[in-house]
């Protein structure tokens, strides 16, 4: 099995300025903590980037293979379809939001890789993940380009954005309603919860006790909730068995009022025209014809440390350093393309309940990326390509990442799903059939496709074909 450091790769540069040094991502930042070794994987040699912690724990390699967008586009039944193949294995956790989150982002190697497991025969198999949240973020390209190996393949699919939006919305609209199931049983079952409190650490196994519901409904970190739920709402009444209808209604109030639960139903018409109005305020945000210098090569990267510092992870005292095209550039973490201008508008990576309307914004996601990922390393699919020929779409990404041929069925791939991530549905309201439960309001949808045009058009032009089906 060929292995090599990756500092011998070739194109790639790596300056020695006196009195410090550069390290590339690859490469150690603290010795022996964080080294990275490349590994040759497949008939195409594919690049694979694993760090071994210890001889008994084995090696954990970093994806080859990621899934990038767009949500709601069909991602999930994709991922779906790739964990039934031999060769690959899945990140341990759904969404992992490596790349669009600064938190993760900024972690060690080892809180990186963790979420892979272990192996001794590192190339042996390929590693990947799936955040559709990645092309819409204005950071998470230029990291992976940065940080994977040159021959990772990326991969989106596209779905009409008038479809994707509601899609979305419905989804928004299970969630909050399996929430408010589970807010009228805490409210029936005050009682047994209060028992819950005597013991602050047992809180959550004497929770998932009186409301077995809640592990399979609910986020991990949104258990604790249900304990703000009762001390403020329930705590300090008289003792009941069954709560009169009185208290139900006082109990309910005071939930809301207190916003226990972050998310609520908005006016969505309205939020999209909203949003419409803030994309108009900023140019750059409906521009179609400016050109970009797409990337013919993936970035490299150097991190330049003072040698001095005991460093333990790549975060500061370190600094950035891009290199393209030969020439180094500073890397302060804000995007620096005039598109990126539009993305403040999104105050979280992960919240749905804003940014609608940007999420469909195609055309300004794939341009950016490209400025960072090769075309060659990108392969764009539409939804429904997937649908109706999904052995043609998953047989294109095992030839692009080197992968053994491999056929595929509906039935196994949903099967393998809920067995690596059993509770993802009922947590996210996400859907394996992605089905809507309503038909879109006739006023939406034409506000929607109207803004939506010319975009559309742009992208088609953009990545070389056109999806006629698509609401014009």
């Amino acid at each position: 099995m060929a292995e090599q450091i990756l500092p011998q790769v070739k194109n790639r540069i790596y300056p020695t300025i006196l009195n410090s040094r550069y390290l590339s991502f690859w490469e150690s930042v603290s010795p022996g903590m964080n080294q990275c070794r490349e590994f040759k994987f497949g008939q195409f040699n594919k690049q694979v980037c694993c760090q071994e912690k210890d001889a008994a724990v084995g090696w954990r390699c970093f994806p080859s293979i990621v899934l990038a967008g767009v949500q709601k586009g069909g991602s999930t039944a994709l991922q779906s379809y790739l964990l039934t193949h031999p060769q690959l294995v899945s990140s341990s956790k759904k969404e992992l939001h490596l790349w669009d989150s600064d938190r993760k982002y900024r972690s060690s190697f080892q809180t990186l890789l963790r979420h892979w497991p272990a192996t001794h025969a590192p190339g042996s198999k390929l590693t990947f993940e799936s955040s559709p949240s990645y092309t819409a973020s204005t950071m998470a390209c230029e990291r992976m380009s940065l940080f994977l190996p040159p021959s990772t393949t990326y991969v989106i699919i596209l779905r009409d954005p008038v479809e994707r939006i509601w899609s979305e919305i419905n989804m928004k609209l299970r969630r909050i309603q399996r929430i408010d199931e589970l807010i009228d049983i805490a409210i029936q079952r005050g009682e047994q919860l209060r028992e819950c409190l005597t013991d602050s650490h047992a809180w959550p196994e004497c929770l998932t006790r009186v409301i077995p519901e809640i592990d399979k409904r609910v986020k991990s970190n949104q258990q604790s909730n249900f304990k703000r739920f009762y001390e403020r709402c329930i705590k300090n009444e008289s003792r009941i068995s069954i709560p009169t209808p009185e208290q139900v209604l006082k109990r309910r109030n005071c939930f809301q009022e207190e916003h226990i639960f972050h998310e609520s139903l908005p006016d969505f018409e309205a939020k999209i025209k909203e949003e419409i109005a803030a994309l108009q305020a900023n140019k750059h945000c409906l521009e179609t014809v400016r050109p970009v210098e797409e990337a013919d090569q993936p970035l490299s990267a150097s991190l330049r440390c003072d040698t001095s510092s005991p460093l333990v992870n790549h975060s500061a005292p370190c600094s950035f350093d891009l290199i393209k095209d030969g020439k180094t550039m500073s890397l302060s973490g804000a995007c620096g393309t005039p598109q990126c201008q539009c993305f403040p508008l999104l105050p979280s990576f992960s919240d749905i309940s804003r940014g609608y309307l940007w999420r469909g914004h195609y055309f300004h996601h794939i341009q950016h990326c490209l400025q960072f990922i090769p075309r060659r390393n990108l392969l764009i699919f539409e939804n429904s390509e997937l649908r109706k020929s999904p052995q043609s779409v998953v047989s294109q990404i095992y030839w692009h990442a080197g992968l053994m041929p491999a056929a595929v069925n509906w039935y196994d791939a949903a099967l393998k799903f809920e067995q690596e991530y059993p509770s993802f549905e009922k947590k996210t309201g996400w859907r394996i059939e992605g089905s809507n439960q309503e038909s879109m309001p006739p006023s939406l949808k034409k506000i929607l496709v109207n803004h939506y045009r010319p975009f559309n058009n742009a992208l088609f032009k953009l990545i070389g074909k056109s999806f006629p089906h698509w609401h014009q």
